[in-house]
């Protein structure tokens, strides 16, 4: 049916989407070593200093892959409360990663060195608190039978 189709057009657009970002996530990876260089060279820092950056990036691929699975698991799940509950911590997930993903897009120029890195390095903790709690629940969740799956 037309429902079908949606629902199915629905969840397959966000896998493939992430699955487009992972991707994407190796080209940024290059490019945020070419700022890591320039922010040396210009910066006189470290390459210790500079190694949030490639940190951030490392964060980005791996919520974006665990982000890709979950739609596959979320359009298998039966629509209840506890799908929602799931839903909400998948779209917490998503949109910090979105704004870390800004923040490693473009980090010189913002301002300066310092707020940069800790922009970068609170994004990026918040980012790994919440996809740690997507995967911790999403396991407790199958271990306890939460959910109930279409076949």
């Amino acid at each position: 049916s037309r429902a079908q189709l949606e629902r199915y057009l629905h969840y397959y657009t966000r896998y493939n989407n992430h699955e487009q970002s992972v991707k994407l996530a190796r080209q940024l990876l290059a490019t945020t070593e070419k700022n890591m260089e320039q922010m040396q060279r210009e910066m006189t820092l470290s390459w210790i200093e500079v190694q949030f950056l490639s940190d951030a990036v490392d964060v980005l691929s791996v919520c974006r892959t665990t982000l890709k699975w979950s739609y596959v698991l979320a359009y298998y799940m039966m629509s209840d409360n506890q799908k929602i509950i799931f839903e909400n911590n998948q779209s917490d997930l998503e949109m910090a990663t979105e704004q870390l993903n800004e923040l490693v897009e473009n980090p010189i120029g913002q301002s300066s060195i310092e707020d940069i890195k800790r922009k970068i390095i609170d994004k990026s903790t918040y980012v790994k608190s919440r996809w740690e709690t997507l995967l911790s629940d999403t396991s407790l969740g199958l271990q306890e039978n939460r959910w109930q799956f279409e076949e």
